[in-house]
């Protein structure tokens, strides 16, 4: 550049023009020179940039070269169709040849001051809080299939199939291995389903479609999704029903956690229901048995969707949302004797009653042609069998939205599991006795019943000097009630809806225990003709000849099997009666010659309906007499 002096205006008159210009134009051309200089500067200083640490250079290395995400401190790799989990265990060994060979200058020397083991944790938990995401969106709704990913697009409520290309956006974690086509042959599918019978089959397929997108499903339906207990022993088709359902979604996508998992849960160990953060449907295909179902808490907050708690060794707990629904198979029968509508709105109970055999019986419906493929061939399952399910599971959810499930062809099977649990059940059912509003019975009304069905099943033998001698019930934790201070404690655990009480008794003069909300829905036996209750009853008032009292009073006894005077304490004062027992109450008062035995029986057949219901007048009549007869005897 050319320097200027003296006054420009005398200088640029005194230049000639051709002088002018040539200067001009290399003064122009310097400025161009220098703005190209600076520009290739600017290149060079970015790439040049700081130089970048350790950690940095290590995720280009390893994680630069395609998409990866981490879950609860897990690594997952694309694999181009889902995230592959990556272990630690692969990851160490390069990442420690690398840190050993990071060469870094100091002072004119080479050193390598990261080949040590804090620096292979550093760049492995660098990777990891970069590569973070929320457990939460592992396994979103849809099935991750070999050509896309089958999602649900809603609308108003009901669900339409959209089948989407793989992208590194969607999170799923396990590998596809069934093609959608919802064209497939559904001919071997049909023949696995024929294990349950239609209505069943209904229930176990909407209850697995509801997987498919759980949250939907519970903002449409709210909790009409319950936990499956698959019972029945083996050779049945559960196995082979969850081997496809595994392979829909491709085995990583589905969880087995056991009830006895649920059961540990509740004692503090909470680590073992961790696998439920990222799972879409459990199945548990071997449950032993554990402590009573409907005192597990975890697994009730499991079937409702609330929170949950998972641990890791030596990591702070996760609360996360289960949104998973839930089948275990079950060989025994569970133990189970809730009644409550909270238990019945959470569990549903499938009988499997048939049976697969190679040498079916033509005559037994219950007996079904077996095919091993279904046990032991995966490409079978893959390729003929599970394209079909899923558009089995996808029409189930449609009827899921608009219709809901109906449960009711499974009430009988949880009615049995319940039998099997606790005898009274099966009482209950056998004399009608039910929840019924308004109504109430005594603890001995109750008793009385309850003794002659013990007597009647074989669990309590009377023998002729009055000894009493029970029968245990097969399940060992199935107690027997011995006595009438036990009744109204077992049987209002059966019906939580009733309330206990007491009522004021004038023939013992004092309260006696009642339940309330409780009463015999249908009568067990016929009631005496009214005219002979009327009759019954007036001939209490009449004077009967002392003498011919125990004659009748032991008879009486006899036929009915009812304690002798003889055979109990008979108080020495009158007023002691109010502390006695209601059933020794009868006899006592009768050494006291207060009331007798045979004027009791006759009282009793007109005005307690126990009785009425369970003792006939034609048996009174066949036994004793007519009741003409029975009034002479006296």
């Amino acid at each position: 550049m050319f320097e200027v002096e003296g006054d420009i205006e005398q200088i640029l008159y005194s230049m000639e023009t051709p002088e002018f210009i040539k200067r001009l134009e290399d003064e122009i051309q310097a400025a161009a020179f220098n703005s190209e200089v600076e520009q290739g500067l600017e290149e060079e200083l970015k790439q040049l940039s700081p130089k970048k640490t350790l950690n940095q250079q290590a995720f280009e290395v390893f994680f630069g070269d395609r998409p990866w995400i981490c879950a609860d401190s897990k690594l997952y790799r694309w694999e181009g169709n889902y995230y592959k989990l990556v272990h630690d265990d692969e990851l160490i060994p390069p990442i420690t040849a690398f840190c050993n060979q990071f060469a870094v200058e100091k002072r004119g020397e080479i050193i390598y001051p990261h080949a040590n083991t804090r620096s292979v944790k550093e760049v492995l938990s660098w990777a990891k809080l970069r590569l973070t995401v929320p457990v939460e969106r592992l396994n979103p709704p849809g099935i991750n299939c070999t050509n896309g990913i089958v999602r649900i697009n809603w609308e108003n409520n009901v669900p339409n199939v959209d089948l989407q290309p793989h992208s590194p956006d969607h999170f799923y974690t396990y590998s596809p291995l069934v093609a959608y086509n919802p064209l497939a042959d559904d001919t071997h599918c049909d023949r696995l389903l024929q294990c349950l019978d239609p209505e069943q089959q209904e229930v176990l397929l909407r209850n697995l479609a509801a997987s498919i997108d759980l949250p939907t499903i519970r903002r449409i339906r709210g909790r009409e999704v319950k936990v499956l207990l698959l019972s029945g022993l083996g050779s049945n088709g559960k196995d082979s029903l969850r081997e496809v359902v595994s392979t829909i979604w491709g085995h990583e996508g589905m969880t087995s956690c056991s009830l006895a998992d649920f059961a540990s849960y509740d004692d503090g160990r909470k680590f073992s229901l961790a696998p439920l953060m990222a799972s879409r449907i459990n199945w548990a295909s071997e449950n032993p048995q554990t402590s009573r179902l409907d005192k597990i808490q975890a697994l009730k907050l499991f079937v409702t969707g609330n929170k949950l708690h998972a641990e890791r060794k030596g990591k702070d707990h996760i609360e996360f949302t289960p949104k998973a629904t839930g089948l275990f198979n079950v060989n025994e029968a569970p133990s189970l004797q809730g009644t409550m509508q909270a238990i019945l709105d959470r569990i549903a109970v499938l009988q499997f009653r048939k049976t697969f055999k190679s040498k079916p019986d033509p005559n037994n419906s219950n007996e079904l042609l077996a095919d091993p493929r279904f046990a032991y061939d995966p490409d079978f399952i893959r390729t003929e069998v599970a394209p079909a399910f899923l558009n089995r599971m996808l029409k189930a959810l449609v009827d899921l939205c608009v219709n809901g499930i109906d449960y009711e062809c499974t009430e009988d099977a949880f009615k049995d599991i319940q039998k099997a649990n606790n005898h009274l059940f099966q009482f209950c059912e056998d004399v009608g006795l039910e929840a019924i509003a308004g109504q109430e019975l005594t603890a001995k009304e109750i008793w009385q019943v309850l003794e002659l069905w013990y007597i009647d099943q074989g669990t309590l033998i009377i023998a002729e000097n009055g000894k009493r001698q029970w029968v245990d019930q097969a399940k060992p934790g199935d107690k027997n009630v011995k006595g009438l201070n036990q009744v109204i404690a077992r049987i209002s655990q059966l019906f939580p809806q009733a309330k206990r009480g007491t009522r004021y008794c004038p023939l013992s003069h004092r309260s006696i225990p009642i339940l309330t909300g409780v009463g015999f829905s249908k009568p067990v036996l016929e009631s005496p003709p009214q005219s002979v209750v009327a009759e019954s009853v007036a001939t209490q008032s009449e004077k009967v000849p002392e003498q011919s009292k125990p004659a009748v009073a032991e008879e009486v006894a006899t036929q009915f099997k009812i304690p002798q005077p003889s055979q109990l304490a008979v108080p020495s004062k009158p007023e002691q009666l109010q502390k006695l027992p209601d059933e020794e109450l009868l006899f006592t008062a009768n050494s006291l010659e207060k009331i007798n035995p045979a004027e009791q029986l006759l009282f009793d057949l007109g005005n307690n309906s126990v009785v009425k219901n369970h003792l006939t007048w034609e048996k009174v009549k066949d036994e004793l007499g007519s009741p003409s007869e029975i009034l002479k005897k006296i």
